[in-house]
């Protein structure tokens, strides 16, 4: 393709794979980045600046306009789930959801020795980020994975928090916008997360079109099937709603998402995940709404999203609403 790019952060390695093979010339690499991929020093000037984002969870980049589109292609044909925001002509911020790091693991992995979910691990940061670092060394060194990988595992596992702890849920737009609301575990059990928030955001009780108080709200996620489920509990009991939110696979950040464990004494453990603004509204009513998915279309359409992601997010829709539909028909017998 010819343009020259700069990449530096945690994902370099990655990105710098994917960038060499479409052609991209690589400007003042790392001392590891040029080691594994065998580069000199390369070209002094570049026309495209890739670095981490302040929160680890994606890239900036800045450049030429015709670099920066370049970028976005092989952006979007390399990952499936990649969030791309244009701030200007010559600026972009990238989100990397859960299937994206994922897709960087594999790619990492052919050129370094990597631990499953390395680049998930180094968003961490902390000490989960400096555990993934020695454990790497030690696969240089000619540890085995399995091996590497259960002291990795008990190292970090101290740094996770249990059922009843704080935790706090933060939800992600794709324009990049986020929303958090705080709560407290109240299960953890593979893909499965359960989280317990008392203050429901005003405009959950609006969209289901409960007018009596919430008590409390239990949200429900689980990697697997893409979904936030928030029930709603009001406080007579009498009558219960859901909102079943499309979102990419979520990720439990022992440190938070917005600050470092230098930042701040306490840190909260967060919960975070790219909400996709397709939403199923189980109402008190028994009406069933779906809204959203003409958006995630449009945002296909000018690039911010991947084809990919909505064909699979088309396929997660239409078994949630398939799941509801055969929940509500077996409640209705049982009545």
């Amino acid at each position: 393709m010819g343009s020259v790019a700069r990449v530096r952060g945690i994902y370099s390695t990655a990105l710098t794979r994917i960038l060499l093979e479409e052609g991209f010339g690589i400007a003042q690499p790392s001392v590891d980045v040029a080691e594994r991929f065998r580069l000199k020093s390369g070209p002094a000037r570049f026309e495209l600046d890739v670095r981490d984002r302040p929160d680890r969870q994606g890239v900036e980049s800045f450049g030429s306009p015709d670099a920066q589109e370049l970028f976005i292609t092989v952006l979007r044909r390399s990952l499936d789930d990649v969030v791309v925001r244009r701030r200007d002509a010559m600026s972009l911020e990238v989100e990397f959801p859960s299937d994206s790091k994922k897709r960087l693991d594999q790619v990492r992995g052919i050129v370094a020795p990597t631990v499953s979910r390395h680049h998930y691990l180094k968003a961490c940061g902390g000490s989960v980020s400096a555990a993934v670092d020695m454990a790497e060394r030690l696969l240089s060194r000619g540890r085995s994975l399995k091996e590497t990988e259960q002291m990795l595992r008990a190292t970090i596992e101290p740094e996770y928090p249990l059922e009843d702890s704080l935790v706090r849920i933060e939800r992600v737009s794709l324009d990049g916008g986020v929303s958090s609301v705080a709560g407290t575990i109240l299960s953890i059990e593979d893909t499965r997360l359960e989280v317990r928030i008392g203050d429901s955001p005003p405009e959950l009780s609006k969209r289901l079109g409960i007018e009596e108080p919430i008590d409390h709200t239990v949200v429900r996620t689980d990697a697997e099937a893409w979904l936030a489920d928030f029930v709603c509990c009001p406080a007579s009991q009498n009558v219960q709603a859901r909102l079943l939110c499309l979102i990419t696979p979520p990720e439990l950040y022992p440190y938070g998402c917005r600050s470092t464990p230098d930042e701040e004494t306490h840190p909260v453990p967060s919960i975070r995940w790219v909400d996709l603004g397709v939403e199923i509204a189980s109402k008190p009513t028994g009406q069933t709404e779906v809204t959203g998915m003409g958006r995630l279309e449009e945002l296909s359409r000018i690039g911010v999203v991947t084809e990919v992601l909505v064909g699979n997010a088309r396929e997660k829709l239409s078994s949630a609403v398939d799941s509801l539909d055969q929940g509500s028909s077996s409640q209705a017998r049982g009545t």
